[in-house]
């Protein structure tokens, strides 16, 4: 794309300028921000130009879903060897991002006993298992996976200015983590792991728990603040907390989700966690429960009154799974399907260990008008 002659030249030569503008000069923050964003665009279109002329990428499974390739690489044939070995949400994390490209796909390998797995009897089983979890179709793709881990999954509302995400350290993002999130997730954990047993016997332990963010500030908040609870665990028995990268190959019998987009002002500021391979890795990881942490007022708001971005043409704005798996938490019109719990009924039994208020999530929903939240309480 340097070349004199190519006809993206012109661009290159402005996009370094803006590279050299961001390393070299002390910009102000309107002017750091409208610098970032035509970098971001000027990315989009030389990435786009560069992947045109690509007849063919060979990559390792776990660079499949590299953001470049996945936004701009379009693939009619995909070739994956040591299927049968692979950890299957694993291995679909490199198929979801060509999902509405792939026209074949051979899946090859020795199928050799590998425990417990679903392809470890050869390729027929692994057929069946992608049949079950790959978002290859419209169907498919509406379910995750395994994410609803047979309906034991639910949501926690933290919307409103008072629960506003900040930014981190030197990052401009003002979504990097969510004080309010991180606070409430470390309360959850701790009333878990302080449970009596079970009439079984069976008792939550750190190592059963799997708290993922796509931020690496919230992640690192959350880590923060269990280990100065002293709740974290230690040895083989800790709590891990993950970005959706570091997620793979791992479950975690309880899955803890911190969306962490909880400012209520930029409600379309979604670009991180729409990303569609991470919420593939994010909604695939538990085994027994989901809990699900996030601006949920505001979105829930947005869906019902097919606000632009958020109703039918959520695909055109790049949101369409997201909007499927948060609406998922309230499929229907009837509130009896909601499973979102306000913040005011999950603090009443995790601070205060009181009854719920039974202010029902569905009854803070306004249909045909839209929302920010500011108003809960």
């Amino acid at each position: 794309l340097v070349g004199l002659s190519n006809p993206y030249y012109k661009q290159v030569v402005v996009y370094e300028e803006v590279i050299a503008s961001l390393l070299k000069n002390n910009p102000s923050d309107e002017e750091r921000s409208a610098l970032f964003e035509s970098k971001k665009e000027f990315e989009a279109l030389l990435y786009k130009a560069y992947i045109d002329e690509v007849d063919a990428v060979f990559v390792p499974l776990v660079s499949a879903a590299r953001p470049i390739l996945s936004s701009f690489f379009e693939p009619t044939l995909l070739v994956i060897d040591d299927a049968a070995t692979a950890v299957p949400v694993d291995l679909l994390t490199g198929v979801v991002p060509y999902r509405e490209t792939i026209q074949n796909a051979i899946l090859a390998g020795d199928p050799i006993p590998v425990g417990g797995r679903a392809p470890n009897k050869g390729r027929n089983e692994f057929y069946c298992h992608m049949n079950d979890t790959a978002m290859l179709s419209d169907y498919l793709k509406n379910t995750f996976g395994a994410a609803d881990s047979d309906g034991n999954r639910f949501a926690i509302d933290l919307s409103g200015k008072k629960n506003a995400s900040k930014n981190w350290r030197a990052s401009k993002s003002l979504c990097n983590h969510a004080e309010a999130e991180a606070e409430a997730i470390v309360k959850m954990v701790e009333g878990l792991l302080k449970h009596p047993l079970t009439p079984n016997g069976t008792q939550i332990q750190p190592k059963d728990i799997l708290i993922n963010t796509p931020y690496a500030g919230q992640e690192a908040v959350i880590r923060v603040e269990l280990v100065r609870e002293d709740i974290i665990g230690s040895g083989n028995n800790m709590i891990r907390i993950t970005s959706p990268n570091n997620a793979r190959g791992q479950e975690g019998k309880l899955r803890i989700i911190s969306m962490c987009i909880n400012d209520p002002d930029p409600l379309n500021n979604t670009d991180q966690i729409s990303n569609c391979e991470n919420l593939n890795i994010m909604f695939s990881r538990d085994i027994e429960m989901q809990v699900v942490f996030g601006n949920f007022r505001p979105w829930i708001q947005a869906i019902k009154n097919n606000v632009e971005g958020w109703g039918v043409n959520a695909e055109d704005a790049k949101r369409l799974e997201l909007v499927k798996i948060i609406g998922s938490f309230w499929p229907t019109d009837d509130p009896k399907t909601c499973t979102i719990i306000s913040e005011a009924d999950f603090r009443s039994g995790f601070y205060d260990n009181k009854p719920p208020t039974r202010k029902f999530f569905p009854d803070l929903i306004t249909i045909n008008e839209t929302d920010n939240g500011d108003d809960q309480e």
